[in-house]
């Protein structure tokens, strides 16, 4: 496995905490740690990849950093080895944010839990509760088949195309809508794209007329 060059999101702000970690295991770097996985024939940073190829960088090499810490810690037992890959991932979380503060690192090992059949325990961390143990799937609940389907003809769907992606625009879309007594049902908004993004809903069919000749009044105050 050729080596890879160790670039990833917010690296400057990351990289002291994460050779901190690696340092406490004897690990110089994460071009190290990749090193140390590639002598067991793994490679967790494509595992990653091809597990969730939307992934960001510092994610892959999060998981490179934890497996190498299992490695080290001659963890033998996947339980083991997915409390030490969740120390790489937490060490990926920046000081002070939310992830930090919440270790969403930790629970992020829940990923590679679930594909190699790893019971997962949750418990709080503010209570000595006795938590949820996360385990297999149940074939009882899995066998529960969907036994009918309703469906309402009487709705008509709005389109809103090029509609500004910024805080407020969803107020200002339904709340004459609101005002007016017209129900929304569905509401489906698109993943922004240059700053824009188009919104669908639904309203009662007989309420079309009315929707659509408000939605012109809303779209000259917003475009």
């Amino acid at each position: 496995m050729a080596t890879r060059e160790v670039k990833f999101e917010s690296q400057d702000r990351r990289i002291g905490q994460i050779n901190k970690v690696l340092n406490s295991y004897g690990i110089a770097s994460l071009e190290e740690a990749e090193r140390i996985c590639a002598e067991k024939g793994i490679d967790p940073y494509l595992e990653c990849e091809q597990t969730q190829n939307i992934c960001f960088e510092n994610a892959k090499w999060a998981y490179v950093a934890g497996a190498a810490i299992a490695i080290k810690k001659n963890c033998t037992h996947a339980a083991d080895a997915a409390e030490a890959i969740g120390e790489g991932l937490q060490a990926f979380c920046i000081a002070g944010s939310v992830a930090d503060d919440r270790k969403v690192g930790l629970i992020r090992s829940v990923e590679f839990a679930k594909k190699y059949g790893v019971p997962v325990h949750v418990r709080s961390t503010f209570t000595d509760n006795p938590g949820t143990m996360v385990t297999q799937e149940d074939s009882m609940m899995e066998a529960v088949l969907v036994s009918g389907v309703a469906y309402d003809k009487d709705q008509a769907r709005v389109t809103l195309e090029g509609v500004p992606d910024q805080p407020g625009i969803s107020a200002a879309i339904f709340q004459p809508l609101a005002a007016s007594g017209i129900m929304v049902d569905m509401i489906i908004q698109t993943a922004s794209r240059g700053g824009v993004t188009d919104m669908t809903f639904t309203v009662p069919r007989k309420a079309l007329a009315d929707a659509i000749g408000i939605m012109e009044s809303v779209l000259k105050s917003i475009l």
